[in-house]
């Protein structure tokens, strides 16, 4: 009989909602140094066009550094939906999320929806506190 999956604690849940919620705030603010300090060491992002963004290709911070809007530009924002956390290993979970980014288009006056997706998000709890091994970030597509 195998057994059971831990029950993931409320505070547990909280922490990793709130660590997605830090990746996009870092995200739409351009803060790229608070970037990497979500990851893991060995942390790594696949992003929208499929690039992965391991260690070999500069990992979460050149990830930012490409994806980041130039200082002074005008901003997109990222809203996300934790749906689903399923347990992978102990200290180890899959969290699924839908996101929405808007952003304001140069010929716009006002931001525009650009894309939605799903985030797969690796986290694992690492000294203490939660960081992500994985993140892959799929566009949303009719049909799935």
């Amino acid at each position: 009989m195998t057994a059971e999956p831990r029950r993931l604690s409320l505070e547990d849940r909280v922490a990793i909602e709130d660590l997605v919620r830090a990746y996009a705030r870092a995200m739409d603010f351009g803060d790229i140094d608070a970037v990497p300090a979500l990851f893991t060491a060995d942390g790594s992002i696949r992003d929208i066009q499929g690039r992965l963004w391991d260690q070999a290709a500069g990992g979460p911070r050149a990830f930012a550094a490409r994806w980041i809007v130039p200082p002074g530009a005008k901003r997109g924002q990222h809203w996300i939906q934790q749906m689903q956390v399923e347990q992978i290993s102990e200290d180890c979970y899959r969290l699924l999320s839908y996101w929405s980014s808007t952003q304001w288009l140069p010929e716009s006056p006002a931001p525009v929806l650009t894309a939605l997706g799903l985030y797969t998000d690796t986290v694992v709890r690492h000294s203490g506190r939660w960081l992500i091994r994985e993140k892959v970030i799929d566009r949303w597509e009719t049909g799935r």
